[in-house]
Protein backbone atom coordinates (compact mmCIF):
# COMPACT_ATOMS: atom_id res chain seq x y z
CA UNK A 1 0.00 0.00 0.00
CA UNK A 2 1.54 3.39 -1.03
CA UNK A 3 2.70 5.67 1.73
CA UNK A 4 0.88 8.89 2.22
CA UNK A 5 3.90 10.96 1.39
CA UNK A 6 4.14 9.18 -1.99
CA UNK A 7 0.50 9.95 -2.78
CA UNK A 8 0.83 13.58 -1.80
CA UNK A 9 4.19 14.08 -3.61
CA UNK A 10 3.48 16.33 -6.56
CA UNK A 11 7.13 16.81 -7.63
CA UNK A 12 8.05 15.89 -11.25
CA UNK A 13 9.65 12.48 -11.83
CA UNK A 14 13.13 13.77 -12.47
CA UNK A 15 13.17 15.56 -9.12
CA UNK A 16 12.16 12.60 -7.04
CA UNK A 17 14.79 11.03 -4.73
CA UNK A 18 14.68 7.63 -6.42
CA UNK A 19 15.55 9.02 -9.81
CA UNK A 20 18.29 11.21 -8.39
CA UNK A 21 19.91 8.25 -6.64
CA UNK A 22 19.78 6.12 -9.80
CA UNK A 23 21.19 8.96 -11.93
CA UNK A 24 24.05 9.50 -9.50
CA UNK A 25 24.90 5.79 -9.61
CA UNK A 26 24.95 5.78 -13.41
CA UNK A 27 27.26 8.86 -13.44
CA UNK A 28 29.68 7.20 -11.05
CA UNK A 29 29.80 4.07 -13.23
CA UNK A 30 30.46 6.12 -16.38
CA UNK A 31 33.17 8.16 -14.66
CA UNK A 32 34.96 5.04 -13.44
CA UNK A 33 34.78 3.54 -16.91
CA UNK A 34 36.29 6.63 -18.49
CA UNK A 35 39.12 6.74 -15.96
CA UNK A 36 39.96 3.07 -16.48
CA UNK A 37 39.79 3.34 -20.29
CA UNK A 38 41.90 6.52 -20.45
CA UNK A 39 44.47 5.22 -18.00
CA UNK A 40 44.89 1.92 -19.90
CA UNK A 41 45.38 3.75 -23.19
CA UNK A 42 48.08 6.02 -21.74
CA UNK A 43 49.92 3.31 -19.87
CA UNK A 44 49.66 0.50 -22.41
CA UNK A 45 50.72 2.64 -25.35
CA UNK A 46 54.14 3.47 -23.98
CA UNK A 47 55.76 0.52 -25.76
CA UNK A 48 54.46 1.62 -29.15
CA UNK A 49 54.88 5.37 -28.96
CA UNK A 50 57.37 6.53 -31.59
CA UNK A 51 60.74 7.52 -30.21
CA UNK A 52 62.39 10.80 -31.02
CA UNK A 53 64.33 10.57 -34.27
CA UNK A 54 67.59 12.44 -34.66
CA UNK A 55 68.58 13.78 -38.05
CA UNK A 56 72.09 12.73 -39.08
CA UNK A 57 72.84 15.82 -41.05
CA UNK A 58 76.26 15.92 -42.65
CA UNK A 59 78.50 18.23 -40.57
CA UNK A 60 80.24 21.15 -42.13
CA UNK A 61 83.75 20.41 -43.46
CA UNK A 62 86.62 21.70 -41.31
CA UNK A 63 87.61 25.32 -41.81
CA UNK A 64 90.80 25.73 -43.80
CA UNK A 65 93.26 28.45 -42.86
CA UNK A 66 93.98 30.18 -46.15
CA UNK A 67 97.40 31.37 -44.99
CA UNK A 68 98.81 28.10 -43.68
CA UNK A 69 96.78 25.60 -45.65
CA UNK A 70 95.72 23.81 -42.47
CA UNK A 71 92.35 22.52 -41.40
CA UNK A 72 90.84 22.11 -37.97
CA UNK A 73 89.90 18.63 -36.88
CA UNK A 74 86.37 17.25 -36.89
CA UNK A 75 84.32 14.58 -38.56
CA UNK A 76 84.84 14.57 -42.28
CA UNK A 77 81.76 15.46 -44.31
CA UNK A 78 79.36 12.59 -44.70
CA UNK A 79 81.72 10.12 -43.26
CA UNK A 80 82.23 8.09 -40.09
CA UNK A 81 85.34 6.36 -38.82
CA UNK A 82 85.38 2.85 -40.30
CA UNK A 83 85.92 -0.04 -37.94
CA UNK A 84 89.08 -2.06 -38.22
CA UNK A 85 88.57 -5.15 -40.32
CA UNK A 86 91.85 -6.76 -39.32
CA UNK A 87 92.89 -7.29 -42.95
CA UNK A 88 95.86 -4.91 -43.11
CA UNK A 89 97.68 -6.41 -40.14
CA UNK A 90 99.15 -3.00 -39.25
CA UNK A 91 100.44 -2.03 -35.86
CA UNK A 92 100.41 1.70 -36.45
CA UNK A 93 102.26 4.09 -34.13
CA UNK A 94 100.03 5.66 -31.51
CA UNK A 95 99.24 9.35 -31.54
CA UNK A 96 96.66 11.93 -32.57
CA UNK A 97 96.57 15.55 -33.66
CA UNK A 98 93.98 18.22 -32.83
CA UNK A 99 94.55 19.81 -36.23
CA UNK A 100 96.44 19.38 -39.46
CA UNK A 101 100.18 19.91 -39.45
CA UNK A 102 100.95 23.63 -39.17
CA UNK A 103 104.59 23.32 -40.20
CA UNK A 104 106.85 20.92 -42.03
CA UNK A 105 106.97 17.59 -40.14
CA UNK A 106 110.24 17.84 -38.15
CA UNK A 107 111.51 14.26 -38.23
CA UNK A 108 110.79 13.21 -41.82
CA UNK A 109 113.71 11.60 -43.63
CA UNK A 110 113.90 11.11 -47.38
CA UNK A 111 114.96 7.71 -48.63
CA UNK A 112 115.98 7.41 -52.30
CA UNK A 113 113.94 4.65 -53.96
CA UNK A 114 114.58 4.69 -57.68
CA UNK A 115 113.00 7.67 -59.40
CA UNK A 116 110.96 8.78 -56.39
CA UNK A 117 112.13 9.46 -52.81
CA UNK A 118 110.12 7.93 -49.96
CA UNK A 119 109.23 9.96 -46.85
CA UNK A 120 109.77 8.24 -43.48
CA UNK A 121 109.11 9.26 -39.87
CA UNK A 122 109.99 7.42 -36.67
CA UNK A 123 106.91 8.87 -34.97
CA UNK A 124 104.31 8.70 -37.73
CA UNK A 125 105.40 5.82 -39.94
CA UNK A 126 105.40 3.91 -42.08
CA UNK A 127 105.93 1.00 -39.69
CA UNK A 128 105.98 -1.54 -42.52
CA UNK A 129 108.99 -0.84 -44.74
CA UNK A 130 109.46 -4.16 -46.49
CA UNK A 131 107.94 -4.39 -49.96
CA UNK A 132 105.34 -1.58 -49.96
CA UNK A 133 105.42 1.19 -47.36
CA UNK A 134 102.35 1.07 -45.09
CA UNK A 135 101.05 1.41 -41.51
CA UNK A 136 100.91 5.04 -40.40
CA UNK A 137 99.96 6.82 -37.18
CA UNK A 138 96.49 8.36 -36.84
CA UNK A 139 97.96 11.84 -37.07
CA UNK A 140 97.99 14.54 -39.71
CA UNK A 141 101.62 13.75 -40.53
CA UNK A 142 100.67 10.09 -40.81
CA UNK A 143 97.94 11.03 -43.27
CA UNK A 144 100.36 13.23 -45.22
CA UNK A 145 102.97 10.46 -45.44
CA UNK A 146 100.36 7.88 -46.45
CA UNK A 147 99.10 10.12 -49.27
CA UNK A 148 102.58 11.05 -50.51
CA UNK A 149 104.13 7.58 -50.28
CA UNK A 150 101.18 6.12 -52.14
CA UNK A 151 101.90 8.40 -55.11
CA UNK A 152 105.65 7.78 -54.81
CA UNK A 153 105.18 4.01 -55.01
CA UNK A 154 102.35 4.19 -57.53
CA UNK A 155 104.50 6.11 -60.03
CA UNK A 156 107.78 4.25 -59.62
CA UNK A 157 108.59 2.11 -62.65
CA UNK A 158 110.00 -0.68 -60.49
CA UNK A 159 106.55 -1.23 -58.96
CA UNK A 160 103.44 -2.70 -60.54
CA UNK A 161 100.80 0.07 -60.25
CA UNK A 162 98.00 -2.52 -60.04
CA UNK A 163 99.65 -4.20 -57.06
CA UNK A 164 100.27 -0.85 -55.37
CA UNK A 165 96.70 0.28 -55.89
CA UNK A 166 95.23 -3.02 -54.69
CA UNK A 167 97.38 -3.00 -51.57
CA UNK A 168 96.99 0.64 -50.51
CA UNK A 169 93.57 1.74 -51.81
CA UNK A 170 90.16 1.16 -50.25
CA UNK A 171 88.04 -0.93 -52.62
CA UNK A 172 84.88 0.83 -51.39
CA UNK A 173 86.19 4.19 -52.62
CA UNK A 174 84.00 6.11 -55.10
CA UNK A 175 86.45 5.81 -58.05
CA UNK A 176 88.01 2.45 -57.22
CA UNK A 177 87.04 0.62 -60.42
CA UNK A 178 87.90 3.58 -62.64
CA UNK A 179 91.31 4.04 -61.00
CA UNK A 180 91.99 0.32 -61.08
CA UNK A 181 91.38 0.32 -64.83
CA UNK A 182 93.77 3.26 -65.18
CA UNK A 183 96.33 1.31 -63.14
CA UNK A 184 96.09 -1.51 -65.69
CA UNK A 185 96.26 0.61 -68.85
CA UNK A 186 97.55 4.09 -68.02
CA UNK A 187 101.17 3.16 -67.44
CA UNK A 188 101.87 1.44 -70.75
CA UNK A 189 103.92 4.28 -72.20
CA UNK A 190 107.37 5.34 -70.93
CA UNK A 191 106.00 8.84 -70.37
CA UNK A 192 104.02 7.50 -67.42
CA UNK A 193 107.22 7.12 -65.41
CA UNK A 194 110.02 9.45 -64.50
CA UNK A 195 111.75 11.24 -61.63
CA UNK A 196 109.22 12.56 -59.17
CA UNK A 197 110.20 15.35 -56.74
CA UNK A 198 107.80 16.61 -54.04
CA UNK A 199 107.58 20.39 -53.75
CA UNK A 200 104.87 21.03 -51.17
CA UNK A 201 101.53 20.10 -49.67
CA UNK A 202 98.34 21.53 -48.23
CA UNK A 203 95.52 19.98 -46.23
CA UNK A 204 92.24 20.79 -47.93
CA UNK A 205 90.51 19.10 -44.99
CA UNK A 206 91.55 17.06 -41.99
CA UNK A 207 89.71 14.93 -39.45
CA UNK A 208 90.86 12.01 -37.36
CA UNK A 209 89.13 9.59 -39.75
CA UNK A 210 89.67 11.24 -43.15
CA UNK A 211 92.03 13.75 -44.71
CA UNK A 212 92.21 15.43 -48.11
CA UNK A 213 95.81 16.25 -48.98
CA UNK A 214 96.92 18.28 -51.99
CA UNK A 215 100.45 17.46 -53.15
CA UNK A 216 102.54 19.42 -55.65
CA UNK A 217 105.52 17.77 -57.31
CA UNK A 218 107.76 18.01 -60.33
CA UNK A 219 107.56 15.10 -62.76
CA UNK A 220 110.24 14.54 -65.37
CA UNK A 221 109.91 12.28 -68.38
CA UNK A 222 111.26 12.12 -71.93
CA UNK A 223 109.16 15.15 -72.88
CA UNK A 224 110.52 17.44 -70.16
CA UNK A 225 109.53 18.45 -66.63
CA UNK A 226 106.12 19.56 -65.47
CA UNK A 227 104.76 20.72 -62.12
CA UNK A 228 101.53 19.01 -61.20
CA UNK A 229 99.05 18.87 -58.35
CA UNK A 230 97.36 15.71 -57.08
CA UNK A 231 94.69 15.57 -54.39
CA UNK A 232 94.71 12.32 -52.44
CA UNK A 233 91.97 11.52 -49.93
CA UNK A 234 92.98 9.00 -47.28
CA UNK A 235 90.65 7.33 -44.79
CA UNK A 236 91.45 5.78 -41.42
CA UNK A 237 90.51 2.10 -41.43
CA UNK A 238 91.15 1.33 -37.78
CA UNK A 239 94.87 0.57 -37.98
CA UNK A 240 96.26 2.69 -40.83
CA UNK A 241 95.44 5.26 -43.51
CA UNK A 242 94.33 3.89 -46.89
CA UNK A 243 93.66 5.73 -50.14
CA UNK A 244 89.96 6.54 -50.49
CA UNK A 245 90.17 8.36 -53.80
CA UNK A 246 92.37 10.71 -55.81
CA UNK A 247 91.86 13.35 -58.45
CA UNK A 248 93.33 13.55 -61.93
CA UNK A 249 96.66 15.35 -62.28
CA UNK A 250 96.29 19.12 -62.62
CA UNK A 251 99.23 21.04 -64.11
CA UNK A 252 100.35 24.13 -62.16
CA UNK A 253 103.06 26.67 -62.92
CA UNK A 254 104.49 26.88 -59.38
CA UNK A 255 103.73 26.08 -55.75
CA UNK A 256 100.33 27.74 -55.15
CA UNK A 257 99.76 30.21 -52.34
CA UNK A 258 98.88 28.60 -49.03
CA UNK A 259 100.98 25.49 -49.64
CA UNK A 260 103.77 24.37 -47.32
CA UNK A 261 107.07 23.88 -49.16
CA UNK A 262 108.18 20.30 -48.50
CA UNK A 263 110.60 17.87 -50.10
CA UNK A 264 114.25 16.80 -50.23
CA UNK A 265 115.26 19.90 -52.16
CA UNK A 266 113.53 22.15 -49.62
CA UNK A 267 115.29 20.41 -46.73
CA UNK A 268 118.68 20.87 -48.41
CA UNK A 269 118.05 24.57 -48.92
CA UNK A 270 117.26 24.98 -45.23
Amino acid sequence: MPRRDELDDSRPWYAKPGFLVAAAFVMVVLLVGLVVTFGFTRGGGSDTEPSETSTNAAPEPPDVDQETGTASTGTAEGTAAPEADGETGCEAPEGSDPQAALTVPPDVEWLPTGEVPAALSERDGPEQREALLSCYAQTSTGALLAAYNFLAQYRTSSNDPVEVFEALADESGPRYEELMEYSRTGFDSPEAYGPFSPLGYRFYSYADDQAEVALVHAISDNTGTMTSLDVVTVRWTGDTWTVWTLTDIEPVSELPAGFVAWGPAVDREE
